[in-house]
């Protein structure tokens, strides 16, 4: 036995909508298909059991649809706004080589020590608590620049990594964040300051102030947050600090 709904939405990946609805801690009832009409918006939504759907399963599904957001292909038009977000600071580069973030749980981006300790493992711990700069659904983080200089020549390099947090499911931004298993977190950049695989290698003394541009071009499907780990690489003896400056460019509308 089972029961169809009709909705109305532009969703371009159905089988990410299903991945959603099924995650969704409000939705108790198992979607079956999602059948799209051509040439329309409208969805047919087959769910098993006798429905219908609950008013609380009817609202998070809502939440869902109308959070999904296609972004425009001609982001370069005039119906988007470019958005510039700096930040600066001094990140510690401790002897264990642990990844930090200048997106403080506590002071965000604002605070000037990039302290915040994100393990010394391969890849960076992301928490739920770790505050970035807020993506609206259909932004496009365009590029980032990075200014920066070490206080040593013992530091030889930082690793980047650039991530969007989105809550999981995005109806938590209502319901509520407190744990990591409530956040889906994308790696949309990977790489490092000066030895970088762009084949546009920097090439003076890691203490020499130097800049590096990073072009993203990434799509934002629905709100989240973009969040930034770091990591220095050399034989550091003592506590080292790199010394940054950087700007992120967005096209919001």
């Amino acid at each position: 036995m089972s029961f169809t709904i009709i909705k109305t939405a532009t969703i371009p990946d159905p089988a990410y909508l299903e991945r959603l609805i099924s995650e969704s801690t409000d939705i108790t009832a198992s979607l079956e298909s999602i059948q799209i009409t051509d040439g329309t918006d409208l969805l047919s939504l087959t769910f098993a059991g006798a429905g219908p759907l609950t008013t609380t399963e009817n609202v998070a599904l809502d939440a869902i649809l109308t959070s999904y957001v296609v972004p425009d292909p001609l982001y370069q038009s005039d119906s988007s706004d470019l958005y510039v977000r700096s930040m600066g600071g001094r990140m510690y580069c401790y002897t264990d080589k642990r990844w930090v973030t200048p997106n403080d749980d506590l002071y965000t981006d604002t605070y000037y020590q990039w302290v915040e300790n994100c393990g010394t493992q391969e890849n960076p711990l992301i928490e739920w608590e770790h505050q970035g700069t807020f993506l609206k659904a259909g932004d496009i983080v365009r590029d980032f620049i990075i200014v920066g200089r070490m206080n040593h020549v013992t530091v030889t390099d930082v690793e980047m990594v650039l991530v969007k947090s989105t809550p999981n499911p995005i109806t938590r931004w209502e319901t509520g964040i407190d744990n990591d298993a409530e956040m889906i977190n994308e790696v949309i950049y990977r790489d490092f300051f000066k030895n970088n695989s762009s084949g546009i290698p920097l090439t003076g003394a890691s203490n020499d102030k130097m800049r590096r541009k990073i072009d993203i071009d990434h799509h934002v499907e629905f709100d989240s947050e973009l969040r930034l780990y770091l990591r220095p690489l050399g034989t550091m003896t003592a506590t080292r600090y790199f010394y940054a400056n950087i700007r992120f460019s967005f096209l919001t509308s």
